[in-house]
């Protein structure tokens, strides 16, 4: 059984950077740069504030044709509008993007370039940092990565007389597009234009990106080179942002040691940083990952106390109490299926923390259930009865239709956007665990439903976050791992089944019509669909 944390993608390089002028002498993170950053210093700088983006006064009537486009409430009437209405100020097209962001229609995004293009407008730094952004927010990557190069390396439909270059703004949103796909060695590319083309010194915000990329791609080579050169730069603050953006680095490598000594050298007196709950969080998920439970448990219960004395933690924070669960999860996958004991205990320890911890009011009143903490529940019953899957289908079964206590949202159907009359089995979002026990049940208990739902056709599952999820390319087509983990529980199957991709959506596999087949004669329902080893 594949793990509940199998990191998704591992890739071991190194890599050599070499900064000019000056010569070094001396993000699964995301969620938490989006906080910190986004919120805070590069949002202000995107919008221009702070001397990052130099603003320019329009003129009244841009003034009022912005204020016009931003009322507008449907790309239709904002493309129509800047049809019928051309303006000779960039800064209309730039909030023209930004609504259409605001209005979710990031499709629309090439015709008001082109529109720009039309006008043989030339281009400043706010429309191309803005343009840039939005497309990285919505993950259009290759039109991004396509316009930065018509911008800034061809110099097309920009000035030829004045010179126009990127700034530390543009480079830092290129990074974080390369962050989201896990691409280390794109990110590298800009990081290397940043510092060698364009002599620009890295800030704090473009280096804390350049970590978050490393951990989503396990380099924890070049992540140590990055870390090297802040540390030597006297305009980089080493933050908590910082530290933890290195210590995520050694988390996702299952670098448990040197993630410590790092942690035990912030805190020194010399050379104090300040740490919160996020830092923390960070070390409990790196020695979970690196299968290190007792000591996360350790840390937990002795070591998050004595921090927080001079650190500003909340030793209650719902993040630890969330990890502690997962690491019962955690031991419960690394038992044997025999030590039968033990999974009982840590299965209870679970619940415990479960009904009484994370979701303590669930006798009382109807308590909503997050979809994420609904899954891990049932893969603790699926982990429960290891010896024997089927033993688990009473309890699951019992967990998705109960009502009384609470209520939830999960569900493993799903439509798929390119048909709305199709439902897909939707396995993006779990663990192999859960992944895994949803194909057997379906395919041993739930066939007719199968049937009925797919009319007859090939059964269809989701089985990929999405085209940049860090997809392995296997000979031209994309493959996520997801796809790969199905493809090797298939093969446990008395009637193994064959992957096919959907003609019409890389994300989604059709099951070999001709092995189902087989494997609803010749396996009764019921029966158990793995093979008597």
């Amino acid at each position: 059984m594949e793990s509940f944390f199998e990191p998704q993608f591992k890739c071991k390089r190194r890599v050599i950077i070499y900064f000019r002028p000056q010569t070094i002498k001396k993000s699964q993170y995301d969620i938490f740069l989006e906080q910190q950053h986004e919120g805070n210093e590069l949002k202000k700088k995107i919008q221009g504030r702070n001397g990052a983006l130099v603003k320019t006064v329009p003129p009244p009537q841009s003034r009022n044709v912005r204020l016009l486009i931003k009322q507008m409430t449907t790309i239709d009437d904002i493309i129509e509008f800047l049809q019928n209405t051309p303006s000779q100020d960039t800064s209309v097209y730039t909030v023209a993007i930004k609504r259409c962001s605001e209005l979710k229609q990031p499709n629309v995004f090439p015709q008001i370039i082109q529109l720009i293009y039309q006008q043989n407008l030339q281009l400043d730094i706010i429309f191309c940092n803005n343009t840039l952004h939005y497309l990285g927010i919505w993950n259009k990557f290759d039109l991004q990565k396509k316009l930065f190069e018509q911008w800034f390396i061809h110099k097309q439909f920009t000035s030829n007389t004045i010179p126009f270059n990127p700034d530390v703004i543009t480079i830092s949103t290129m990074i974080k597009g390369c962050s989201k796909k896990g691409d280390v060695k794109q990110a590298l590319y800009y990081f290397q234009l940043l510092v060698n083309d364009y002599n620009l010194k890295p800030n704090g915000i473009t280096c804390n990106t350049m970590l978050s990329v490393c951990a989503n791609s396990c380099d924890m080579d070049s992540a140590e080179i990055i870390w090297k050169t802040m540390q030597n730069e006297a305009h980089i603050q080493i933050d908590v942002i910082a530290i933890t953006s290195m210590l995520n680095v050694y988390a996702q490598c299952r670098e448990s040691k040197k993630m410590m000594d790092l942690l035990n050298y912030s805190q020194q007196h010399e050379h104090f940083i300040s740490i919160n709950e996020i830092t923390c969080a960070t070390i409990m998920s790196g020695l979970i990952r690196d299968n290190k439970i007792d000591e996360m448990f350790d840390f937990y219960q002795n070591e998050i106390p004595k921090l927080s004395l001079k650190n500003n933690i909340d030793i209650n924070c719902k993040r630890f109490i969330n990890l502690k669960s997962i690491g019962h999860l955690k031991k419960m996958e690394m038992l044997n299926e025999n030590e039968s004991d033990k999974l009982s205990y840590h299965h209870q320890q679970f619940l415990n923390i479960f009904f009484n911890e994370l979701y303590p009011n669930t006798n009382k009143a109807l308590i909503s259930i997050d979809e994420r903490d609904m899954e891990k529940l049932i893969c603790s019953y699926v982990l429960l009865h290891k010896k024997d899957w089927i033993d688990a289908v009473q309890d699951v079964e019992r967990i998705l239709d109960q009502k009384s206590n609470f209520s939830h949202s999960f569900n493993y159907w799903s439509i798929d956007i390119f048909n709305k009359r199709q439902l897909l089995l939707n396995f993006n979002l779990m663990s192999a665990i859960s992944t895994n026990f949803f194909l057997r049940y379906l395919m041993t208990f739930k066939r007719d439903e199968l049937k009925y739902e797919f009319k007859n056709g090939p059964i269809k599952v989701l089985c990929g976050k999405g085209q940049y999820s860090k997809i392995i390319k296997k000979g031209g087509i994309c493959e996520s791992p997801k796809k790969k983990s199905i493809e090797n529980e298939f093969k446990k199957w008395k009637i193994p089944i064959r992957l096919e991709q959907d003609q019409f959506n890389q994300a989604v596999w059709c099951l070999n019509q001709d092995d189902v087949t087989l494997f609803f004669k010749l396996v009764p329902p019921g029966e158990d669909c793995l093979k008597w080893w």
